[in-house]
């Protein structure tokens, strides 16, 4: 007990903010993913938002720059960015 007769507990580690999906979440996120773009017909944005999103991504701290992946979803943002039916996991863009 502290000088306030409240009991001390010890002090438990940090965990990690979010570690990355796994490959079955990775999965399961494309194939949604490319099916919303299939249904609505394969729409892309125009290169004036893909490169606004872009912009976004590579100011991201999720953003794993080796891979060119967002750590939250996954998905590779060159690919993600250009279609229309898709957006951030975070709400950036």
């Amino acid at each position: 007990m502290d000088e306030d007769n409240k009991p001390r507990f010890p002090q438990l580690p940090k965990l990690p903010k979010r570690l990355e999906p796994n490959i079955i979440a990775k999965g399961w996120s494309l194939t949604k993913s490319l099916m919303r773009y299939a249904v609505e017909g394969f729409p892309n944005v125009s290169e004036q938002i893909f490169e606004a999103r872009m912009l976004t991504c590579n100011a991201c701290e999720f953003l794993k720059k080796e891979e060119s992946t967002c750590g939250v979803c996954g998905c590779a943002i060159e690919y993600k960015g250009r279609m229309e039916t898709e957006s951030c996991p975070k709400n950036k863009w």
